[in-house]
């Protein structure tokens, strides 16, 4: 049987676990956190394509004569994952989590 607090929990966007009310400013701290670093991933990852892919597909041979070898292609493709890891951490580390501790 479903009660009327399961229901609540169900429709809710954020619920507290505990009585306390500040819990809802760090849930907004974190998704604005959240979002400021979706939007920077998204912003360096359209970048790195737009640069690339012309690169990759020897748009630019016919004109600066630039030909990607297969060797640094694969390392080009592998090269976003630790800019990715390195974008989430933050420029310095943690500093993004110490303001949700509050």
């Amino acid at each position: 049987m479903v009660t009327g607090t399961d229901v609540a929990m169900e429709s809710a966007g954020v619920t507290l676990a505990q009585g306390d009310l500040r819990g809802l400013v760090r849930a907004r701290r974190l998704s604005r956190a959240t979002m400021k670093n979706i939007r920077h991933n998204l912003f360096f990852a359209f970048v790195y394509n737009a640069l690339g892919v012309p690169v990759a597909a020897s748009v630019f041979y016919p004109v600066f004569g630039l030909l990607l070898s297969p060797i640094i292609a694969s390392a080009a493709m592998t090269s976003p994952r630790p800019i990715g890891i390195r974008g989430r951490s933050g420029p310095s580390g943690s500093a993004g989590h110490k303001n949700l501790k509050r």
